[in-house]
């Protein structure tokens, strides 16, 4: 998905790792910011979201409240 080559090529990445299971910081703040940016610019469901991600929706929900607080 485009929103995860974004994250990865900011991040200076692969894609790969962000849908990956690494939980290293780098990845799982280009994670989340891929996850922002499906959320907020395309209007992504979380299910959505988490089929992109390889994650649960509610793993999605979590990443993306954690994002919120850390704001």
């Amino acid at each position: 998905h485009e929103a995860i080559r974004k994250a990865a090529r900011e991040d200076f990445m692969l894609p790969a790792y962000i849908v990956g299971p690494s939980r290293q910081r780098e990845v799982v703040r280009a994670r989340q910011y891929a996850a922002w940016l499906m959320r907020r610019l395309l209007k992504m469901s979380y299910p959505q979201i988490g089929y992109h991600l390889s994650k649960d929706h509610s793993s999605v929900k979590s990443m993306l409240d954690r994002l919120k607080e850390q704001s």
